[in-house]
């Protein structure tokens, strides 16, 4: 069964930091010829939403919230992808993780497919 309240997580994230969101990218790394070099080509949630014009789509912001740092690749330290973290992690199938990641390209329709997908915000208590 998808995890509601990790979804909603995600999305109170997004909507926080919205300068950091980016549907169309798992993860964009602005400036990171400058600011980081090949022994340090991971970023964790807090640089990203810190670093001015890095963005993530809902999956790479899921594998960030989840604990991970991805690279430019959008690839853990663990080798794994976003997607495939996002997914585990949100507890989701393969015909979600398409709706989510890949149909929902604006914030509308994100919302829209979360709702969809999860169902109604989980009660306070229910939350991760």
């Amino acid at each position: 069964m998808p995890n509601a309240a990790r979804a909603y997580k995600v999305l109170d994230h997004i909507h926080a930091h919205p300068g950091s969101h980016d549907q169309g990218q798992f993860l964009e790394i602005a400036g990171l010829s400058i600011r980081y070099d090949e022994d340090a080509p991971y970023l964790d949630a807090g640089e990203v939403a810190t670093s001015c014009g890095t963005t993530a789509c809902f999956a790479g912001w899921s594998a960030l919230l989840a604990g991970h740092r991805l690279n430019r690749y959008a690839t853990a330290e663990n080798g794994r992808h976003a997607q495939a973290i996002a997914m585990r992690w949100l507890e989701i199938d393969d015909e979600q993780a398409e709706l989510l990641f890949f149909e929902a390209q604006d914030m509308e329709t994100l919302v829209a497919t979360i709702h969809d997908v999860f169902g109604p915000r989980p009660a306070a208590a229910d939350a991760v």
